[in-house]
């Protein structure tokens, strides 16, 4: 699916409803770097949807067949430079009031952990188990659209990034590991349960970001 693209967001969801009569995990994993302000057909900065939007609609779409699972769980992946994000611009979902080659990146980034809190929070009791982690910096081809330097720094320490196997080690954990259910609503930094810095922990930011993202996306979710 292109997660530019509501309809092929709804598209993909079917088609996976389709073919797996049982879900047991969702890893959102999915992600860009944009170094110029762009928008997607639905009109939409095309960071914040692909990384965040379409995550949560297929999140919805998809949650249904989650829940018949004993053991359901959305594993969100993040990103450490949620740190530099600073407040969340609730009032400017696009980036229209601001914009450089990096900072909307960790906006979105942190929109992944503000989500995992309130999908934790509305949906724990209906029996999901949702986290969000920070894997490490990855050698994969996601750097390409970063601005330059971050590219050439990212290229003389790629002997030190880890392997996408390495990567996927912590988003897995959270997703097989039994004894990791007990810590479901929590942010990770690689395999260390941590608590995330007090933007990333704001309950009324979370609610109006779940109710904005609810209402871009016309995404339906369980009752309380």
């Amino acid at each position: 699916m292109d997660l530019a693209s509501f309809e092929s967001v709804r598209e993909g969801a079917a088609a996976v409803l389709e073919r797996a009569p049982s879900l047991d995990v969702l890893i959102n994993n999915a992600g860009l770097t944009n170094v110029e302000r762009e928008l997607t057909v639905d009109g939409h900065e095309m960071m914040m949807q692909t990384n965040h939007f379409s995550h949560a609609l297929l999140t919805s779409l998809l949650l249904p067949r989650l829940l018949l699972s004993d053991d359901a769980r959305v594993v969100n992946v993040s990103s450490r430079t949620y740190e530099r994000a600073g407040a969340f611009p609730i009032d400017d979902l696009s980036f229209e009031q601001r914009w450089n080659a990096f900072w909307p990146y960790t906006v979105t980034k942190l929109a992944n952990i503000l989500f995992t809190n309130e999908l934790h929070r509305r949906t724990h009791e209906h029996g999901l188990a949702a986290f969000s982690v920070h894997p490490g910096v990855v050698n994969t081809n996601f750097q390409q659209n970063m601005p330059l330097p971050l590219r050439v720094a990212l290229k003389i320490a790629r002997p030190l990034i880890k392997t996408p196997e390495r990567g996927a080690e912590p988003v897995v954990e959270l997703a097989t590991n039994a004894a990791r259910r007990s810590d479901a609503g929590a942010y990770f930094d690689l395999h260390k349960r941590v608590v995330p810095q007090a933007h990333a922990t704001d309950r009324a930011v979370a609610e109006r970001l779940w109710e904005a993202t609810t209402e871009i996306t016309g995404a339906e979710w369980p009752s309380s």
